[in-house]
This record gives structure tokens, C-alpha cells and sequence, in this order.
């Protein structure tokens, strides 16, 4: 069960990033139709909220994986079915940090970039 958790949390994730790739791309059509417009660097707002709930997940899912492995190592009869999560919020990195990881970090940042990148060459 708490593996399934963690499957639903790593989904949501990989849907953060495709509305975040559909939003900068209906932000940069809008840009291409208006020129001398910035249109375009609206597309930042919401890839930044993309990444905040993203980070939001991702972090929720390394708590799930932890329970999953402190459950896993221990005997049946030690047991107590606590699913709740956050009991390992001290054993995965704040959400800031969980934020500013390089996986996340990788995708956010080439997506903000390829923002500006993509406007430069429109206008």
C-alpha cells in the first residue's frame, strides 16, 4: 500500500511536467502571434507554480519510500500499520531543498531557459 503511494506521487509529477510543457508552449504560441509583445515571459508564473507542486510531491514520495523501507527491514509482529508519512519528514530534505534538486533543478531551469532562448529568436 505505501508503495502505491509513492507510485500515485511519482504520477503526479510526471503530470506537473506535462501541464508545465503544454502551458509554455500555448505561452509561446500566444507570443509568436503578438510580436513585440512579451507574452512569452508569462510562461514563467506558471512553470514556477509547476514547480513548487512538483517539489511538493517529489518530496511526499521520498517520505513514502522511506516508510516503506523502515516497514520492509523490521519483523511482522513489530509492526504498528502507521501509513502516515510525514513521520519522515526528518529523513528527506526540507522542501526547499527537495526544490533545488538537481533532477527537478534540471527540468525547471532548462524549461525557464528555453523560455527566453525561444522569445529571442521569435522576436
Amino acid at each position: 500500500m505505501i508503495l502505491m503511494i509513492a507510485d500515485r506521487l511519482s504520477s503526479n509529477s510526471i503530470i506537473m511536467k506535462r501541464y508545465c510543457i503544454t502551458l509554455a508552449g500555448v505561452f509561446l504560441v500566444l507570443a509568436k502571434e503578438q510580436k513585440g509583445v512579451k507574452v512569452s515571459y508569462l510562461a514563467i508564473f506558471p512553470i514556477t507554480m509547476m514547480w513548487l507542486l512538483d517539489a511538493d510531491f517529489y518530496r511526499k514520495e521520498q517520505m513514502a519510500h522511506k516508510l516503506f523501507n523502515k516497514y520492509r527491514t523490521i519483523s511482522e509482529d513489530q509492526i504498528d500499520f502507521d501509513i502516515d508519512i510525514h513521520q519522515m519528514s526528518c529523513e528527506v530534505p526540507t522542501w526547499l531543498g527537495t526544490m533545488f534538486s538537481s533532477n527537478l533543478m534540471i527540468f525547471y531551469v532548462s524549461m525557464i531557459a528555453g523560455i527566453f532562448i525561444i522569445d529571442q529568436a521569435i522576436n
